[in-house]
């Protein structure tokens, strides 16, 4: 799998398409190839996610719900958040769902995905979060979302890069995504939302996957 983090000509920043199926990891790792003294970095984390709506409620713009990505163990530096069934900047919209980069307490850029609300009872979302980083930029993406609301979903209308010296993703902590992600609104039209598994890439190379199920609600 090739380093998704890239520019285009003229300056510009994008995000090459990789969609590879899901799984997951734990923890800040390094690996280590037999034979070899130093550790490899991480520099690729995809997480799974999963959210089980029992029954929306249209007229109230029920259950909204936000999921974070960050590459250390706290919010202070770069992080992604992603808004679900409302779009939260410059200012509250509902339905479909909005991609937020932040530093610290400063927004970078926001993108819009769609203004369909959750419609239908009993539903499961799907979808895997993935940022990556190759030491002078660090992206996120959303990638095979899949909703009966919203259909398939994700890059490359849920990506975002930006310039950051963020030399690998050693800090990195699934504690950290579950314990600043929650239901925000209408949390009893929520059965569950939780992070499946968590896989970690070495450029481009597997080095490990966590199926440890992390239970948000």
């Amino acid at each position: 799998m090739s380093n998704w983090v890239s520019r285009v000509s003229g300056g510009g920043l994008r995000l090459a398409a990789v969609l590879t199926a899901l799984v997951v990891l734990v923890g800040p790792i390094d690996v280590v190839a037999e034979g070899e003294e130093a550790a490899q970095p991480v520099t690729r984390v995809e997480e799974d996610w999963l959210l089980w709506v029992h029954e929306p409620n249209g007229e109230l713009y029920s259950p909204q719900f936000h999921t974070v990505l960050s590459p250390v163990d706290n919010l202070d530096s770069f992080y992604f958040q992603v808004t679900w069934n409302y779009h939260e900047e410059p200012s509250f919209v509902a339905g479909g769902f909005q991609v937020q980069s932040w530093n610290g307490d400063e927004q970078l850029e926001v993108q819009d995905v769609n203004k369909e609300e959750l419609s239908r009872t009993a539903e499961i979302i799907t979808w895997t979060q993935v940022i990556e980083t190759n030491g002078t930029q660090i992206g996120f993406s959303v990638l095979n979302g899949w909703s009966a609301s919203w259909g398939l979903f994700g890059h490359p209308d849920t990506t975002i890069v930006h310039n950051g010296a963020v030399p690998d993703l050693s800090g990195y902590s699934p504690d950290t995504s579950v314990a600043n992600s929650w239901v925000t609104y209408g949390r009893n039209r929520v059965v569950l939302l939780v992070l499946r598994a968590v896989r970690y890439y070495s450029d481009g190379e597997l080095v490990a996957e966590d199926h440890t199920t992390r239970y948000v609600q």
